[in-house]
Parts: C-alpha cells; structure tokens; sequence
C-alpha cells in the first residue's frame, strides 16, 4: 500500500497548490475524501479516460490489483484506528433507476471499496434525487456537512453519482487548558490583524526546524496516537507561498520522517470553518480532461454504453479545532453524465497564516489539508 498512499500524497500536494491559486485566504478540503471517489470512477474507465486519470492520481506505474489492494489496506487500517477517534468513512454509488451497471464494476467497487449502491429517479425526479443524495451525506457527517449538491445542481440528464464522506472527530493526546487561551492578534497580511481564541500549550512535542525554507514543523498527536495535527509555520510571517512552492512529497515525507522531541511553547489558533469546491475545472487543469468531454469520455466499464460522462465533482469540508480537539467532515460527489539544535524552550506562535494537515501516521495518508490564513 506504500505506493498508493505515495499517489495520494503526490495527489493531495497537487490538488493543494491548485486550489490554494484559486482560493485567497481559508483553504480545507479531504484529498482522502476526493481521491477516494476518483478511484471508484476510475474502476469503470477505458482507453484515454482512464490513462489520464492514472496520471493526475499518480498511479500510472501501478497496475490495477495494485491500485485495488493498495487501497482496500488503507481503507483497513484506517477502520482500526477508530476506538480513540471517531474516523466514518463511506462511499455510495447512486445510478440512475433505468441503467444496468456492468457486474464486474459492482463487484469491484463492492469488493475494494465497500461501496454501496442506491437506484434513484434522476429522469423523473431530478431534485429529489438530489435530497436523497444530500440526506446520505448528511448522515454520514454526523450533520455537519450538509447540502453537499446545492440546488438546481441536479438535472435530468445526470447519469451516476459517485459520492464519499469522511467525518472525524478526534480529542487531543494533550489538551489545551481552556483558561489559557486569550484573545490575540493574527497578522493576516501586512496590513491587516484580525483578533483570534489562542489557545496555549507548554509541553514536550515532536518537531522539526528546516533552515533552508524557514521553517517550523510540529505534530500534534490525537488520543490514540494513530492520528496527528501536523502544522507547518513560516517562520517569517508572510512566507507561506513560498513553503506552499516548495512542498514536494519528498520534502514533506523528509520533514515528518525527521521529528524529534522538543520542548515547545505552542500558540494555536481555535478554527472552525467550511468550503465547498466544484472541483471539474481543478481537475482538467491537472490533466483529466476526457472524462469530462462528452464526446471522448469512456467509462464503458461502468454501463456498457459510450454515453457516461462526469459532469461536476463537488466537495465540501469542514474543520473545527479548540482546545478539547477536533472535528473535521468532508464529502465528495462527482456527478457522471539540516538540524540545529535550539535551546529550548522553542516559541512556535501560529500568529500569521500556516499550513496544517491531519493524518493517518502508519500509512502516512493525509485525510485532510488546509491553510490558516485568518479568523
């Protein structure tokens, strides 16, 4: 599964710095969630469709039991990990009522992806359809994601949808003592502070100093500890950009591979926030463009006809993170038709933008990517 969770990695990064070129300010999003939806889809593409798709997922040089099973161990140890942390995860294919799925597409989406299946009358009853959709999403968030496709995003004419969620609500190893926290100033940009909850911790953390970028590393386990907080700060307060450039999956696995133990006195921000993204011109941008071209798209492995295409992939996510821990939820829908040793203690003062990611550490999946860039 290493090279799949690699693909993911490579994924997440490229998604990011698309998205963060698009987006000023506040970014969050599950490449989990969205590379999870993308892959089921990519069980029923053929011919170009599906070499493009291979290559904007970053799985070109895996072949497809590779692809399947990588996953499948993914998908088992993160199942695991729930106990400490609340982590649902749950895909659901929503066909339109009149077409036959191709067996062997059901089969292995059943298989490798525990994926559920649900007929719905998008001819005849395209917004209801559209509810039922958002009902299931709903629900499987715990309520926080809700509306996942807004309305008139639906019509008669959509085909299939691929949808999948991820909820997770996880408490700190350590918490943040509430009356410690105080109302601070953020640097947003050079001109403009805005007032935060900063939440306050002094205590031993695993770290990581990288001189070349200025940069500080710090990872915040869960309960459990099979899931962390990592949270990348520039140590100059407006050099995000440049750390976002220079974030390649080498560079990132170095940095985390390379933590020690430090004695910190952290400043954090609380968060809560939520987005939602029409991903289809990201992902064409990136490379997949057949798939959402009516006139090349092949998912014959899908429905045995030519007539599938994408039509939208939609995504929404949510963080919260206060002193207790946090709580994230996002759902994706494609709709078809150097070390130095400082003295301790180190100041790590997340008063101006930053990176943050929460992830899986045994497998090294990031669930979730985000930038702080503001209350």
């Amino acid at each position: 599964f290493c090279k799949v969770a690699a693909a993911k990695t490579d994924f997440a990064l490229g998604l990011y710095k698309e998205l963060s070129q698009k987006e000023d300010g506040n970014l969050f999003f599950s490449p989990y969630s969205i590379s999870t939806a993308l892959m089921m889809t990519l069980l029923g593409s053929k011919e170009n469709t599906r070499e493009e798709m291979l290559d904007v997922l970053g799985l070109k040089d895996l072949n497809e039991s590779d692809i399947n099973s990588g996953f499948l161990q993914i998908l088992h140890h993160l199942r695991s990990s729930r106990g400490d942390v609340v982590l649902e995860m749950a895909n659901k294919l929503f066909p339109e009522a009149i077409y036959k799925l191709e067996k062997d597409f059901l089969s292995k989406c059943k298989e490798f992806y525990e994926t559920e299946i649900q007929a719905l009358d998008f001819k005849g009853n395209p917004d209801a359809s559209r509810e039922a959709i958002n009902a299931w999403a709903e629900k499987e968030t715990s309520g926080k994601i809700k509306d996942l496709l807004p309305s008139g995003s639906i019509d008669s004419l959509v085909r299939l949808v691929l949808a999948n969620a991820v909820y997770f609500k996880g408490s700190w190893l350590h918490k943040f003592k509430e009356q410690q926290t105080t109302m601070k100033d953020f640097h947003i940009r050079e001109n403009k502070v805005e007032k935060v909850n900063m939440m306050f911790m002094k205590r031993k953390f695993r770290f990581n100093f990288d001189q070349s970028l200025g940069l500080q590393v710090v990872e915040i386990p869960y309960i459990g500890n099979k899931l962390s907080m990592v949270v990348f700060l520039p140590t100059e307060r407006f050099a995000l950009n440049k750390i976002e450039n220079a974030l390649t999956t080498e560079k990132l696995h170095g940095l985390l591979a390379g933590l020690w133990e430090e004695t910190l006195m952290l400043s954090l921000p609380r968060m809560k926030f939520e987005q939602d993204f029409d991903l289809g011109g990201v992902l064409k941008k990136m490379g997949m463009m057949d798939a959402f071209d009516e006139r090349a798209a092949n998912f014959e492995a899908i429905s045995g006809s030519r007539d599938l295409v994408i039509s939208k992939v939609v995504h929404k996510a949510f963080i919260e993170v206060n002193e207790e821990g946090s709580e994230a939820a996002a759902a994706t829908a494609v709709v078809m038709m150097l070390r130095s040793m400082p003295a301790p203690p180190v100041m790590v003062n997340c008063d101006h933008p930053f990176l943050f990611l929460i992830r899986h550490n045994q497998t090294k999946t990031i669930l979730f990517l985000g930038r702080f860039s503001g209350p």
